[in-house]
């Protein structure tokens, strides 16, 4: 799911979920939801309007998460929970779907 401009996940210099990481500052962030499994995307291309031109060739890194079930959020969100002074939680949400998934700053 990307939504109009691609957001650019900016300023993080990982992220991860279990043991997959990427090293950057900038990426976009694709979301391919499903009821029992989400797979978020890290994309290299960063000026892009929403998935529409969306090429998997240049993904830097993709994870499956399994979504927590939630209150109903008909839109999708992205929210930030500062975790510590150096990680932050990011929780998507869509419809009763919950994902979370941990950044850090290496740096």
């Amino acid at each position: 799911m990307a939504h109009n401009l691609a957001r650019v996940a900016g300023a993080l210099s990982s992220a991860e979920s279990g043991r997959a990481s990427v090293a950057t500052l900038r990426h976009t962030l694709f979301t391919i939801p499903d009821e029992k499994e989400w797979t978020v995307i890290f994309n290299k291309v960063t000026a892009q309007w929403g998935a529409f031109n969306y090429n998997p060739v240049f993904d830097a890194l993709r994870v499956k998460i399994i979504p927590q079930t939630a209150e109903i959020q008909e839109r999708f969100g992205i929210t930030f929970e500062i975790t510590g002074s150096k990680t932050t939680n990011i929780v998507l949400r869509w419809d009763r779907s919950r994902v979370v998934f941990k950044v850090e700053n290496a740096a």
